[in-house]
């Protein structure tokens, strides 16, 4: 009895070996039905290529009637990819290197499905190959939505250039009409002011409504132009103390109606830096007119500025609400301060002066605490050390 249970045992391993392979293999048929994947084997010694029921029916077939060999295979795929994938395959098959393709195939109907495959070489015990198995994954829908994705940005940057161009276009054919008015309001100021004072006041309005938009357009313009990579500088000589306190000045009467001080400091008066003085006074006049208009009464904004080994720095301050971390950075974004801050304005400024600085290789960002205020910081990078 005994020696009949032993002469069994083998027999019985077997079965259990069976059985768990069964198992294993339906596990694996589920999990690749369900991520819509199949599996298939290529022995090269006999030719024979055997799929899972899964890829079959990726290929519109039905279970069982694929016909088992590489020429039943190359049908299928598009006469247009055909040639890529299978060199791709010759490739992994003599050089044992793993392939992944992404290609279309025809169903019987006609329908056409993109497939992403990947396959391997396997090798015998003497090191030759034997057998060359993979994965197939339709992914149609996910090329679709990824073309549909490309279509719509190339529509959304064609827009923009479009956009772009119509606003460079109306700010060119508005400048010289302005320039007009503008000259004709100081004429007619000067004509008026001996004869009747008190309309004096209206021309001022007329003054600064003429000094504002032209002030968008120079922005718009310039905002565009750093938009399409065509914003130009023309560096000379300045000097940085005498650069800052014009910027000062300018403001001064701003700051005095909000009751806001202004404080400089320069380490060396007579300290120079190379740059486009126009352009750095454009930066400097919007960090420091931000810096008025969120400051409280009573308050004071700090500009300090210097030059060191490596270039100059400059830095306003001033003892506002803040800005929030999260914030920091997307206040240099294009109008976007205008439309969070709540004062108005177009929201180029920042953005055109982080325009302005990258021109020159240098940079600028904001440090900031809710509450207690802001300080922007501008670096520029001495000439011999700008990125080319």
């Amino acid at each position: 009895m005994a020696n009949s249970e032993s002469e069994g045992a083998p027999g019985s391993e077997r079965e259990a070996l069976r059985s768990e392979l069964e198992r294993f293999q339906a596990r694996l048929e589920l999990a690749l039905e369900a991520g819509r994947m199949g599996a298939w084997q290529f022995d090269m010694q006999t030719g024979h290529v055997t799929w899972t029921a899964t890829l079959e029916r990726i290929h519109g077939l039905a279970e069982g009637t694929f016909g088992g060999t590489f020429e039943h295979y190359q049908r299928d795929i598009h006469p247009e990819d055909r040639a890529r994938v299978l060199a791709a395959i010759a490739a992994s098959a003599s050089g044992a290197i793993p392939h992944q393709l992404l290609y279309r195939i025809v169903r019987p109907d006609g329908q056409v499905r993109w497939l992403e495959a990947s396959g391997r070489l396997t090798a015998g015990p003497d090191g030759q190959p034997t057998q060359m198995m993979g994965v197939c994954c339709d992914v149609t829908e996910r090329v679709a939505s990824e073309e549909e994705r490309r279509e719509l940005l190339l529509r959304t940057e064609a827009a923009v250039r479009a956009r772009d161009d119509l606003l460079a276009m109306v700010s060119h054919d508005l400048r010289s009409p302005l320039g007009v008015v503008a000259f004709s309001v100081e004429v007619i100021a000067e004509r008026i002011g001996r004869e009747d004072p008190r309309s004096l006041k209206d021309i001022e309005r007329i003054r600064r409504a003429v000094t504002g938009m032209s002030s968008l357009i120079g922005n718009l313009l310039d905002a565009t132009s750093i938009e399409t990579g065509s914003f130009a500088i023309s560096p000379k000589e300045a000097n940085v103390q005498a650069l800052v306190l014009e910027s000062l000045d300018s403001f001064a009467r701003f700051a005095g109606r909000r009751q806001v001080g202004l404080v400089m400091k320069c380490d060396d008066p007579s300290a120079k830096i190379v740059c486009d003085r126009q352009r750095i006074r454009q930066v400097v006049d919007n960090l420091l007119g931000n810096a008025i208009k969120f400051a409280p009464e009573g308050t004071l904004v700090e500009v300090s500025a210097r030059v060191d080994a490596s270039g100059f720095v400059l830095a306003v301050s001033d003892s506002g609400p803040g800005i929030p971390a999260e914030n920091a950075a997307l206040v240099f974004e294009r109008y976007w301060h205008g439309k969070q801050s709540g004062r108005g304005g177009t929201g180029l400024g920042l953005y055109i002066a982080q325009g302005i600085v990258a021109a020159h290789g240098g940079r600028i960002w904001v440090e900031s605490v809710l509450g207690e205020g802001s300080t922007f910081f501008v670096r520029l990078p001495h000439p011999e050390r700008r990125p080319e």
